[in-house]
Parts: C-alpha cells; sequence; structure tokens
C-alpha cells in the first residue's frame, strides 16, 4: 500500500510504500472576536464581568484591554471573561477590546463603550432605596 502525505496546500512531502500513523496538532488559528458583553455601560457603574464571544480562543488566550492583556478565565475556546474595574474612566470614552492568543494572534478589536452617567451620576445600579429627586 502506499501513503502520501500532503501538507494544507496538498502539496505532496511523501509518498511511499508502508502504513503511517500520524499525529497532527492542529495549528493555532488566529482568535476571531465577534461579540463583548456588555459593549456599553455608564460611567459609575458597579465593576462588572466582561464576556468576550468568538472562536479560535486558544489554551492561554487574553483578553486585551485598551492594549494592555488582562487576567482572563477561558469558559472555552469560544468565550473569555475577565473583571472590569469600572473605576478605570473618569469620562465618557471608547475603548478597544481584543484577545490574544499564546503565539501572539490578535483578534480584530471591538468597542467597549464608557457611556455619561446616568442623572444623579448613577450608574447601572439604578437610585438607592428611598431616593427622591429634589
Amino acid at each position: 500500500m502506499n501513503v502520501t502525505i500532503k501538507n494544507a496546500n496538498g502539496d505532496v512531502l511523501w509518498t511511499g510504500p508502508g502504513v503511517a500513523s500520524i499525529y497532527a496538532a492542529e495549528a493555532e488559528r488566529d482568535p476571531i472576536l465577534v461579540k463583548i458583553d456588555p459593549a456599553v455601560v455608564p460611567l459609575g457603574s458597579p465593576d462588572c464581568v466582561l464576556h468576550c464571544y468568538g472562536a479560535g480562543f486558544a489554551e492561554g488566550a487574553v483578553i486585551v484591554w485598551n492594549g494592555s492583556p488582562e487576567p482572563t478565565t477561558r469558559i472555552s475556546d469560544s468565550e473569555l471573561t475577565t473583571g472590569i474595574n469600572m473605576a478605570t474612566a473618569a469620562v465618557a470614552i471608547t475603548l478597544p477590546v481584543a484577545v490574544r492568543n499564546p503565539s501572539g494572534a490578535e483578534s480584530v478589536p471591538l468597542a467597549f463603550t464608557f457611556t455619561p452617567a446616568a442623572p444623579g451620576g448613577l450608574g447601572l445600579g439604578g437610585p438607592p432605596a428611598g431616593y427622591r429627586p429634589r
């Protein structure tokens, strides 16, 4: 029996007689970031967990927040999370969020937006119990 081994481009790497046992590691692909949640948060909101959804998130992948790698929890090859300290922004601003694999391959970034605080300076939590506008 002849055995032919080809690369991903279809080029023949070797042909010859025999039996072949092949062990192939899946090549790491570039991560693809398709959604972040939340993507918009009012200033003054409590700290939150950022979820990143996509594909190709390798073991050891990190969320890159405004250019800096963040402590990241890998849920699966399609979901990562990190904590967001809401004190990182004092003014309304949009920051890039990406995913970086250990190889250095990085996704196209998505936008995370801090919006102006809700009236009274309150964020997502709403007014405290007993709050009465004047």
